[in-house]
């Protein structure tokens, strides 16, 4: 056998394999011993590429919220198809913007601690929910139109599905209780 040429060695590092564990490996062994552990780099790319998602979107919604909490009357006269739902309430629109805050806040911290705050990120995941089921009442009982609905879409439903989502993943890597 032939020891492995130095762009195999360089490769074998990149993606984990340990200078110790690597003997003699002739060209073909060496390939093969780089598949696993290159296939183990692209599920950590998933993982980065999700935790980006969860910390985007916490900070979106935290954003939101505090935009809702500090300038009530800027958030209803700026966000589309607020102000045609009725007069600014500034005490509702705090409260609202209390929610998302907190909602903002856990996402962010299942982006930090999966395994942790998952449950807090599932219960912010249910108020996002709840309040688009919120919006089809109000489509079904001919509250809202469809060209507000699909407007809605990427602020309000998607937000409650991908926190629901992230947050479901988040309890996939909790340790089990026995």
């Amino acid at each position: 056998p032939t020891v492995a040429s130095s762009a195999q060695v360089s490769v074998a590092i990149i993606i984990g394999i340990r200078s110790t564990k690597r003997k003699r490996l002739s060209g073909m062994a060496a390939f093969g011993a780089t598949i696993r552990p290159a296939a183990r780099c692209i599920y950590k790319k998933g993982d980065i590429l999700r935790r980006i998602l969860t910390m985007a979107l916490g900070v979106a919604l935290g954003a939101n919220g505090t935009w809702m909490v500090s300038a009530p009357i800027n958030w209803y006269r700026w966000v589309p198809g607020v102000a045609a739902t009725g007069p600014a309430n500034m005490h509702f629109i705090r409260d609202i913007g209390c929610a998302y805050l907190v909602a903002g806040l856990s996402v962010i911290w299942l982006g930090r601690a999966p395994s942790r705050a998952w449950p807090a990120a599932l219960a912010s995941g249910t108020f996002l929910g709840l309040h688009a089921l919120v919006h089809l009442y109000d489509f079904f009982t001919g509250h809202e139109s469809a060209q507000n609905l699909t407007r809605d879409f990427p602020a309000i439903f998607l937000p409650a599905i991908l926190v629901i989502w992230l947050a479901w993943h988040g309890r996939r890597e909790a340790p089990t209780e026995r």
